[in-house]
């Protein structure tokens, strides 16, 4: 019965292979003579391969037939994994898969390469002994540590980003701002500075490092150092007058922190900000002798 079961939920996700996509083979089911356990298995299967596809939505290359062949094969490992009323082992078979997806998500997020031997063989040395661990250390111990590995990874990819953002920059003959600054005016104007504190209107729009449009909204107003912006972004906009245009280029990273990855940029990928300023709405109370001002040598010959 198990095998035939089996052979029932993959028939439900054959359905990926439908069309001319002929390479994934399955035993058809006959729900007309189907016992209900067995419809249950079938629309188990179909409710699973709807879930495959919701994943396709973020990333269309697991929809090629080879993916979904090896999702199949997964599919057929995981079912045969789990053993009857053997609860220890699947209890260490679900935390050993959940395990295995921590630790490839800890390599792809800090360039890692990491020993799962050692991650046995210290589970093995816990369990070895007839009492618990000392969780608080153990916790307090991994945390400082990826802490470290944290430090020392943004400090990897800040100098990969400086030294990006330098190339792009000579090549699109920007001027340099700060180490994590870079821009060019496309157009100028003899109005007022903008200033720290300053109301403006203004349109922005965001590209990645291929130049696509990243889709980000441009606020129509902003105050210049406040509503929570990055400071990348204020240095940017006091480099500007009233009625000028601009492109600026600094690091995914130094503009949206870890927000970054929610639109799909690493920490050192370019984002170019094409920002236009209106009018000041209102100017900062004070601020017509700021105390650090960004002086036009910056763009002297654009």
């Amino acid at each position: 019965m198990l095998r035939k079961t089996i052979f029932l939920l993959l028939a439900g996700l054959a359905l990926l292979g439908t069309g001319c996509d002929r390479d994934i083979k399955s035993d058809r089911t006959d729900l007309a003579e189907a016992s209900p356990g067995d419809s249950l298995m079938y629309y188990m299967g179909q409710f699973h391969a709807h879930k495959f596809f919701d994943l396709t939505v973020g990333d269309t290359t697991l929809r090629s037939l080879e993916n979904r062949k090896r999702y199949l094969e997964g599919i057929k490992a995981g079912l045969k994994a789990v053993k009857g009323e053997e609860n220890a082992y699947n209890i260490g078979v679900r935390m050993g898969v959940r395990m295995a997806d921590i630790t490839s998500k800890l390599e792809e997020d800090y360039g890692l390469e990491l020993d799962r031997d050692i991650l046995y063989n210290s589970i093995a040395e816990a369990l070895s002994a007839d009492h618990d661990i000392d969780t608080h250390k153990s916790q307090s111990n991994f945390y400082a540590v990826l802490h470290n590995i944290k430090a020392n990874r943004q400090n990897v990819l800040m100098q990969s980003a400086a030294e990006e953002l330098a190339k792009q920059a000579k090549t699109r003959k920007m001027r340099k701002i700060s180490d994590i600054l870079y821009g060019i005016k496309t157009s100028c104007s003899t109005g007022r500075a903008i200033h720290a504190g300053d109301s403006i209107a203004v349109e922005m729009k965001f590209k990645g490092p291929d130049l696509e449009d990243l889709g980000m909204p441009s606020p129509e107003t902003v105050t210049v150092g406040e509503d929570g912006g990055a400071p990348v972004m204020t240095l940017a906009l006091s480099t500007m007058k009233e009625a000028e245009s601009a492109v600026f280029a600094t690091s995914a990273a130094s503009l949206l922190g870890e927000e970054a990855g929610l639109i799909r940029l690493k920490p050192d990928d370019i984002v170019y900000m094409h920002i236009t300023v209106g009018k000041i709405l209102k100017s900062a109370s004070g601020n017509e002798t700021p105390e650090e001002t960004i002086s036009d040598k910056y763009f002297d010959g654009i």
